[in-house]
């Protein structure tokens, strides 16, 4: 996913070098992507209430009504997204604007059919309480190295069809509680490769969310209780590459169908049985490795019956990758005995 939003980011730069300066500020073109689009040049933009040129000449007899997609040039400066836009093309249902200087997404309509929406290579600062209040049918949220630094608690109000959200890259600290609770059904949520150093018991908290959820590349040192718990449909968390050193007891609970956690590269030294609540029927691949390891509960294996790959290598007390695992008695546990003594004399 990660590496396809990129690829788009360097389309939509590569094709503003290309384009020559014309009249319009629409160049209205139809292709398998983006469908049939107004590629936005040349506008400067302070406030939403600006009016900015959408003329141009339409397509095979289309007209604004036809327009799926607006792809802003990175042309344009728009601090601020024009309301006009959104009242041109009523029926829009993708509107991708990438390193054209936006420092503020407040957006009161945006049409019935919206569906996605980039604003990547930006400036949001702040992604203020009610920024997409008018954007209902919003399906995809991507927002990548824009210098977010905050996300109010109600930032994604109304929006109850989001299914994707894509924040990474950012230097965002912070995620606050029950932070998506009308998003009942969400199935990708990343904020990867970021500045995270707290995460909010409950923030991930609203009926059965989350498939893949993303945290890794950031700073976070402590797990709270609560923090990833009775998340039904979640079967990949990611945690890697931290400096997570304390997941404190009940941290993971009630992940029933859980089948990858990551824990790679992070500082823990223990561990141990307590930190998940609950068998985990449906854990095939747990990842350690490059960690601190210097000790382990032979209990905590009873909690993955189904564990097919566990990565260690990198620890203290033990630094082997064990895959296509038949027998954890016979495949992983030999070779993990220092690691069990040193536990019991905890």
């Amino acid at each position: 996913m990660g590496s396809r939003l990129v690829e788009l980011i360097i389309f939509a730069v590569v094709v503003g070098t290309v384009f020559v300066e014309t009249s319009a500020q629409c160049m209205f073109l139809e292709d398998e992507y983006y469908g049939y689009h107004c590629y936005l040049e040349y506008v400067n933009a302070t406030n939403v209430s600006d009016i900015v040129d959408l003329s141009g000449e339409h397509v095979g007899g289309r007209s604004n009504a036809h327009v799926e997609t607006v792809l802003v040039s990175p042309t344009a400066i728009l601090e601020v997204i024009p309301s006009n836009i959104f009242t041109t093309f009523l029926n829009l249902e993708r509107f991708y604007c990438n390193a054209n200087y936006l420092q503020r997404i407040d957006i009161p309509f945006c049409g019935p059919r919206m569906r996605s929406f980039q604003a990547n290579l930006n400036s949001v600062e702040v992604l203020q309480d009610g920024a997409f209040r008018g954007c209902r049918s919003l399906e995809q949220l991507t927002i990548i190295l824009s210098g977010l630094q905050r996300i109010e608690p109600n930032a994604f109000t109304g929006l109850t069809q989001l299914r994707e959200i894509i924040i990474f890259g950012n230097p965002l600290q912070e995620l606050n509680g029950h932070l998506f609770r009308e998003q009942h059904q969400l199935e990708l949520v990343r904020f990867d490769q970021g500045g995270l150093t707290t995460i909010h018991p409950g923030t991930f908290q609203c009926k059965e969310l989350v498939v893949e959820l993303d945290l890794s590349v950031n700073r976070l040192e402590r797990i709270e209780a609560g923090t990833f718990t009775n998340l039904l449909r979640l079967r990949t968390l990611n945690l890697g590459t931290n400096n997570i050193q304390v997941i404190e007891e009940g941290a993971f609970a009630n992940l029933p169908l859980l089948e990858r956690l990551e824990l790679v590269e992070n500082q823990i030294a223990v561990l141990d049985s307590n930190l998940f609540g609950t068998t985990f029927q449906n854990l095939n691949y747990l990842g350690v490795g490059s960690n601190r390891l210097n000790a382990v509960d032979r209990q905590v294996f009873r909690r993955f019956p189904g564990l097919m790959s566990f990565f260690g290598a990198g620890n203290v007390c033990f630094s082997q990758n064990f895959d296509d695992i038949g027998s954890i008695e016979n495949d992983v546990a030999p070779y993990l005995e220092t690691c069990f003594i040193n536990f019991d004399e905890l």
